[in-house]
């Protein structure tokens, strides 16, 4: 096709446009007051364009020309509004700008006012309307295609949740002890022994997560273990167990296995025979290595050990306090001052017994006080880590014989608490300078070649680790030299 025949076809398509009937509009009323443009499409009856015309005419005074029955009745209105198009000239669209349409007299007067020539009543053309319209139903597409992608995507991390923890519930039921067996920390040992114990005790039963011991876990910090059973897993010390809550188990965004450390039941990796034996010897490894390490595992061992009695001395201060004697707990505004106080009783060489009864005096003498002076309840809880402190300093300088008391019926213990108690008294009875004295089996300083190694001697006919080698504390009267000793940290363990 030339240029010529192209030219030919755009002027017979402009005499065609030229040509083509055109749509019939009017204003009503006529003149530059109109206020509503009518337009009937050029196809349209003439009788049913007229129709359209003489319902949408108003007069100049702004009523309509003609009522509806004067037109034909209620049918009319619905004939119309699909005859003609109709907008208001004075009412823009809320959306576009462009002029409102209105379907009938009703929808204009509501769109428009009595006037049809209120511009704040406007509002979405029916473009606009179905363009609006047409965004809803997308996103509504939309948001339903992601919510079954979402469905599917969690199914699909379900399942693979529920094949990795199978997986992983395998893998830890085919775990074996590691030989040799590792090194761990003071807490680690501490919360492994009372684990232990509690699988001897009660064979067959799985141990307990922290959440199902309480606030009190094994050493007192569930914070703490949580971070002591995360290194035993990582040793192979203990593994998942099977009766573990699914819900503790989760997927990372890498489809990675997470866990509640706090929610998952555990299981020792051995036997009986195994279970004690690896007891014995990693607590054998905490009294008799020896070097640097060592001694800052004794220390962080005495350290664990001091902060839950001073927890078992401020719970039963609290406990005479708020039951024995109405006043509620020592105020929070003094709690830092009252765990110093008994950090310095007991690094006087006072055990947690004595503490006990030192606590018992000082909240009985705070209740006199209180009602000597008509103090408050508080005031009295208060004053007595002040009174506390003046009878510990008090009974050191007379160096009075001080009873021991026994914790009392609403006191609870960490189950490693007796544990950790009996191990530090094994280290200092092991670092004594009066058991290296009469040891023949070890050099002056308690050192003895174990293989190839120096370590601590245990001054014992056997170096295996036994519960009847730890002496039982006694009632003292002062305290004693060696607690006193011991309760320093270089005594802890010895370096070199």
């Amino acid at each position: 096709m030339g240029k010529r025949e192209r030219r030919r076809r755009r002027q017979r398509a402009k005499e065609a446009a030229r040509h083509r009937p055109k749509p019939i509009v009017r204003d009503f009323p006529e003149g530059p007051s109109a206020v509503i443009r009518v337009v009937v499409p050029p196809e349209a009856a003439s009788d049913l364009a007229e129709l359209c015309f003489r319902y949408w005419e108003r007069t100049s005074t702004g009523r309509w020309a003609y009522s509806v029955s004067e037109l034909g009745g209620h049918a009319v209105p619905r004939a119309v509004s699909g005859a003609c198009a109709a907008v208001l000239l004075n009412v823009p669209c809320s959306t576009c700008g462009e002029p409102a349409e209105v379907a009938n007299r009703s929808e204009a007067a509501v769109v428009g006012g009595p006037m049809l020539d209120d511009p704040l009543r406007g509002r979405a053309c029916p473009s606009c309307k179905r363009a609006a319209r047409e965004r809803r139903d997308e996103e509504q597409r939309l948001e339903q295609e992601r919510r079954q992608r979402a469905a599917e995507e969690a199914a699909r991390r379900s399942a693979l949740l529920e094949q990795k923890i199978t997986l992983a519930l395998t893998q830890h039921r085919g775990m074996r002890l590691p030989d040799p067996l590792p090194r761990i920390d003071a807490v680690s040992t501490l919360v492994y022994e009372a684990m232990a114990c509690h699988v001897l005790s009660q064979p067959g039963t799985p141990v307990p997560a922290l959440k199902e011991l309480g606030d009190l876990a094994w050493t007192g910090s569930p914070a703490q273990d949580g971070e002591a059973l995360m290194r035993l897993r990582g040793h192979r010390l203990i593994a998942f167990d099977e009766s573990s809550d699914r819900s503790c188990f989760a997927l990372d965004e890498d489809d990675g296995l997470l866990y509640n450390i706090h929610g998952i039941r555990w299981r020792l990796v051995a036997d009986e025979g195994q279970i004690k034996a690896s007891v014995a010897a990693l607590l054998n490894a905490v009294v008799t290595e020896h070097g640097p390490t060592a001694d800052q595992r004794r220390r962080a061992l005495a350290s664990l050990v001091e902060a839950m009695d001073i927890d078992e001395v401020v719970d039963y201060l609290d406990g005479l306090l708020t039951v024995e004697y109405g006043y509620g707990p020592v105020p929070q505004s003094r709690r830092t001052e009252l765990h110093e106080t008994i950090r310095h009783g007991l690094g006087a060489g006072y055990t947690p017994g004595q503490m006990n009864c030192f606590a018992w005096r000082a909240a009985d003498t705070a209740a006199g006080w209180k009602e000597r002076h008509q103090a408050s309840e508080g005031q009295a809880a208060s004053a007595v880590v002040t009174i506390l402190r003046s009878k510990i300093d008090d009974a050191q300088e007379r160096r009075w014989a001080i009873p021991e008391y026994d914790r009392r019926y609403w006191q609870q213990s960490p189950p490693a608490h007796s544990h950790g108690r009996a191990l530090v008294a094994e280290v200092r009875r092991v670092i004594s300078e009066e058991a290296i004295r009469r040891c023949s089996a070890c050099d002056g300083e308690g050192l003895t070649d174990a293989g190839t190694e120096r370590a601590l001697c245990r001054h014992l006919p056997t170096s295996r680790y036994s519960r009847k080698s730890i002496p039982t504390p006694e009632v003292r009267g002062t305290p004693s030299a060696e607690a006193a000793m011991t309760r320093q940290s270089e005594c802890i363990g010895p370096s070199v």
